[in-house]
């Protein structure tokens, strides 16, 4: 099959395509490799590609996670925080890692009950982490 031109349907196939193949030889090779976003025209596209070393447990050492690890400290918290959990109005979350781009919510943590990743500033996690430590 020869492709004239690019539209959504050919990049998302495409970029499955990719990832499939990449997973392949990541897997072999220990580490984890994600296609992300992409931007195209009708002539090409180009696609971001992260990598990063899959660690004990099978965890993956991507860039949320060492940014979290390394940044912690000025919020109060330490890199052993990474995947603690902690309770936020109500609800029960894990932290997965850091944006070190964003200054006011940069603690990425997902909400237990559905999987969905939210944003939280230090404090927050900070109150969140001794209370739930208080509960058990």
């Amino acid at each position: 099959m020869r492709i004239d031109e690019l539209n959504t349907e050919v990049v998302t196939k495409l970029r499955n395509h990719i990832e499939a193949e990449l997973e392949k030889s990541a897997l072999a090779l220990g580490l984890s490799i994600k296609v992300g976003r992409g931007k195209f025209t009708t002539e090409n596209c180009t696609f971001q590609l992260e990598v990063a070393v899959v660690g004990e447990g099978g965890k993956v050492r991507d860039r949320t996670v060492t940014d979290f690890e390394r940044l912690a400290p000025q919020w109060g918290l330490e890199g052993d925080d990474m995947h603690r959990v902690f309770e936020y109005d109500g609800h029960t979350f894990q932290i997965v890692g850091a944006n070190r781009s964003a200054p006011k919510y940069p603690i990425i943590a997902r909400r237990l009950s559905d999987k969905k990743q939210y944003k939280f500033d230090p404090k927050s996690v900070r109150v969140g982490l001794r209370e739930f430590a208080c509960r058990e």
